[in-house]
């Protein structure tokens, strides 16, 4: 006969959450970047994975403590892509692992998450990671049909169980389906159940030269403010001011649509700034009367040539843009 294992709640002990990128990525949970192909998802992955393993700050300048990373990666070559890229991005490469297969008495088979959990596990208690990279989820879910609600919950559902015991943040590489109709946070490919078991979940996209990093759901606090990257030959060069910017507005139009919004962006972008440098808050409040979104604006951005920094304005500190 079963029963029911309980736990009552006043013996539970209350404990603060524990980050891998302070108020970005928290760890003992699931954490998913979604975006279109190309859009820089694995290359961001890589950078967040580099900066656990060799200690280097955060885009948002608190300290890294180098630790063990470990990287599950079915897409890009290990040796032409991923090793050169971390090698770009400053990872201590003795402390990056990437599992290649699960050895077993018959021989070795591919990594998946529905028979190879307790591998997983005993790896996480002998090298005692900070961050393990799923790139893409979708690749590691064994038999799963990942279109199957049921299914994706019981196979994630362990994974992040065992992501909170060991303290690992995991983060899940997936692409995003083709219906512009849906919201963004219904955009991810396959179940919905993927973003029910992530706390935390980034929209990444490619506007122009610049990349954005967009929270979609953050079930663990306030939601942070957006970032934005350019993806250089030396790495990724992040900018300074937050990327305050609509993830819904920034995919939810056709292309043509888009490129027609950026192109008025632009000429009012021009010349609003001709004349000098601006807050952004009064870039914004300008660019409402000309019913030009902000997504809008960080897509003109890179046309224009835009400089953003950190600047006092009237004695505050406050993010200008000029050109």
């Amino acid at each position: 006969m079963s029963s029911l294992v309980l736990t009552q709640l006043s013996t539970v002990t209350p404990e603060d959450i524990a980050w891998l990128w302070p108020q970005y990525v928290p760890r003992g949970k699931l954490t998913l970047l979604i975006g279109d192909p190309e859009a820089g998802k694995s290359y961001l992955s890589l950078d967040i994975l580099s900066r656990a393993s060799s200690g280097n700050p955060w885009p948002t300048g608190e300290p890294s403590s180098a630790g063990v990373a470990i990287l599950l990666q079915a897409e890009d070559g290990l040796a032409d892509t991923v090793r050169v890229r971390l090698g770009a991005l400053g990872a201590n490469l003795d402390l990056v692992w990437h599992i290649d297969a699960v050895k077993d008495p018959i021989g070795e088979h591919p990594f998946s998450l529905d028979r190879d959990l307790n591998a997983l596990t005993a790896t996480l208690v002998e090298r005692t990671p900070s961050v393990l990279v799923v790139d893409p989820l979708t690749a590691y879910l064994g038999k799963t049909d990942y279109f199957n609600d049921p299914q994706v919950r019981s196979i994630l559902a362990p994974l992040v169980r065992v992501a909170e015991l060991h303290r690992v943040a995991v983060i899940g590489i997936m692409h995003l389906n083709k219906d512009q109709q849906k919201s963004v946070i219904y955009r991810t490919g396959g179940s919905i159940g993927f973003v029910a078991a992530a706390r935390c979940v980034y929209l990444i996209a490619s506007e122009g030269d610049r990349r954005l990093m967009l929270p979609v759901k953050f079930n663990i606090g306030p939601k942070p403010p957006g970032r934005s990257y350019q993806v250089t030959d030396k790495g990724i060069v992040w900018d300074t001011e937050p990327a305050r910017v609509d993830p819904q507005e920034l995919i939810g139009s056709p292309p043509e649509t888009r490129l027609l919004e950026r192109d008025k962006a632009v000429k009012w972008l021009r010349a609003f700034l001709a004349d000098g440098a601006k807050a952004w808050e009064a870039i914004v409040e300008a660019s409402k009367v000309e019913g030009i979104s902000q997504a809008t604006l960080y897509r003109a951005r890179s046309e224009v040539g835009i400089v953003g920094t950190t600047a006092d304005v009237y004695g505050a500190r406050m993010t200008v843009w000029s050109l």
